[in-house]
């Protein structure tokens, strides 16, 4: 695992180590993980943050000690060598957090994860925007812009309260401008965009010569979490019955 502050290699992952981390990353969901569990994945597999953030990075930090205190991650692009376009910082909580509470019918606020994740950002954008982060890496600050990303809670908890134009403007509105939240089934569904799947190319033989057919099998695991989709399950039928052969489909207990 990388040491305080290390700068974390940002390099393209192959295929084989993408579908990894996505299996991890369901993994973890499932079990409701810890932040260091997390952080562990991330640190190990950071461009699963670099899939979902809409920024260009040249450069993720981990654990970086500030005079704010230690951000979970900082950030940033060069415009040019050693000339810094964009900076941030991520800051991560737990998908069973929750991202608003309510009030009543009509009012929502700011959990409390919540509230200490926007006050940990504001204070490390601050203390990013005063340079000394940048000058330890031989950086220079010219008209950086300044993000700050909060990772937390699920997808269904925001689409629980998002059902009333009321509560979808509120949720607007508790959010500070410049900050962005990202669920984390938001950050799965981006690495799970990126990761090709795993094909499984059956060749045939010519058997003549011990006249018997050819028997060959494959299993393959659909690591997301939501199963298969309408459009690639009707590809799998399509070619299925070109064969002649006895396929299985499996979830759980039911096995069709």
């Amino acid at each position: 695992m990388p040491s305080r502050s290390e700068k974390l290699r940002t390099d393209p992952p192959s295929p084989q180590r993408r579908r990894q981390a996505l299996e991890q990353f369901d993994v973890l969901l499932r079990e409701e993980a810890k932040e260091l569990a997390w952080q562990h994945l991330f640190d190990t597999n950071p461009f699963v943050l670099t899939d979902a953030l809409p920024i260009r990075l040249s450069g993720l930090y981990r654990q970086v000690s500030l005079p704010s205190g230690v951000a979970d991650y900082v950030f940033c692009h060069e415009r040019s060598a050693g000339v810094v376009g964009d900076i941030g910082v991520i800051e991560l909580k737990r998908p069973s957090h929750l991202i608003f509470g309510e009030y009543s019918t009509q009012h929502l606020y700011r959990s409390k994860p919540l509230n200490v994740a926007l006050t940990e950002v504001d204070r490390h954008i601050d203390a990013l925007t005063r340079g000394e982060f940048l000058n330890t890496q031989n950086l220079l600050c010219v008209g950086t812009r300044r993000h700050a990303f909060v990772i937390i809670g699920r997808a269904s908890h925001l689409q629980k309260r998002a059902n009333t134009p009321v509560f979808r403007q509120q949720m607007t509105e508790l959010v500070p401008l410049g900050v962005k939240l990202y669920t984390f089934d938001e950050i799965f569904e981006a690495c799970r965009s990126n990761t090709p799947p795993l094909l499984h190319v059956l060749l045939a033989t010519d058997s003549t010569a011990n006249k018997s057919p050819l028997r060959t099998s494959s299993i393959t695991r659909i690591v997301n979490r939501l199963g298969l989709h309408a459009r690639p399950a009707m590809s799998f039928v399509d070619l299925a019955v070109q064969f002649e052969s006895h396929v299985t489909v499996r979830m759980g207990s039911l096995e069709v």
